[in-house]
């Protein structure tokens, strides 16, 4: 009777495993077909609108990581080229 619940279970359990495996898969799937430049972009700007901050000035898109003269990477251009700081007047 032990023998025969045992094949119960390891059954549900391989079935249960094969489930979440597909399951899975299909939602790596669907991320792939999701995720595009495009896309990805849109919600990098959803993320900055929805800051309450307002910044102004000309060295703001340094600031952002993947401005326009960045590369597809999340270095921001101030830690890319560690600009001296500015000189102040006394």
């Amino acid at each position: 009777m032990n023998v025969f619940t045992d094949e119960i279970h390891l059954e549900e359990e391989k079935s249960k495993t094969d489930a979440e495996f597909y399951k899975a898969k299909l939602r790596a799937e669907a991320n792939t077909l999701l995720h595009t430049r495009e896309y990805l972009e849109l919600k990098k700007y959803e993320a900055l609108l929805s800051n309450s901050k307002i910044y102004y000035g000309p060295d703001i898109p340094k600031v952002f990581a993947w401005a326009p003269e960045t590369t597809n990477s999340p270095v921001t251009n101030l830690e890319a080229k560690k600009e001296p700081p500015p000189k102040v007047r006394q």
